[in-house]
């Protein structure tokens, strides 16, 4: 019998509870997986690439954590939430590069995404492009614009001293707080 393996990607500066809840959790539901792949977005200046549709997130002010900082923060967060280490794989994932995206192709996978903008809309004709409409999924979003958590709010309201651990796992929070990274990204 094939193991199912879903993947899902994304930058994570840094990881919050849309990311885990309505997508990471949800393509793990959906898919009803075995195995999962966590794919990070941006894992190193080679793979930044600037996007006509969403020039901000190539910025370096934008991608404050590094592959490293991501990657433990995203295990964490998995084990936290109650994922065993054995289920889940954390790789890079260079969205941005199709020239290099091929490489990181796994076998008998599926692929899943929320698209919320233009972006999205690219990332899905990218994914179907690399791995073929039907290993492809767009995980319906459930909220609202103005419900939304964004990275970019979480990063402004650190930079602000305004509350932001409420939209984080606590994982998150926690191990932010350990490394000095809230330091790093103000």
């Amino acid at each position: 019998m094939t193991k199912k393996i879903a993947v899902v990607h994304g930058r994570f500066q840094p990881m919050h509870n849309g990311h885990l809840e309505r997508y990471v959790m949800k393509a793990v539901e959906l898919s009803k997986c075995s195995s999962l792949y966590v794919g990070i977005t941006n894992s190193d200046e080679a793979h930044i690439k600037p996007s006509i549709s969403n020039p901000d997130r190539s910025k370096p002010q934008n991608n404050p954590l590094n592959f490293i900082e991501r990657f433990e923060m995203i295990k964490l967060t998995l084990l936290d939430r109650g994922l065993k280490r054995e289920q889940f794989e954390i790789i890079p994932f260079p969205i941005n590069r199709l020239d290099l995206l091929h490489s990181y192709q796994i076998e008998n996978a599926n692929y899943y995404l929320t698209i919320f903008d233009q972006w999205g809309k690219d990332k899905l004709s990218y994914l179907v492009e690399m791995f073929g409409k039907d290993n492809v999924h767009s995980i319906p979003v459930t909220v609202s614009e103005q419900d939304r958590i964004k990275a970019v709010d979480i990063r402004n309201n650190m930079k602000n001293g305004t509350e932001w651990e409420h939209l984080v796992p606590r994982s998150v929070s926690k191990y932010l707080k350990s490394k000095n990274l809230v330091d790093k990204i103000v």
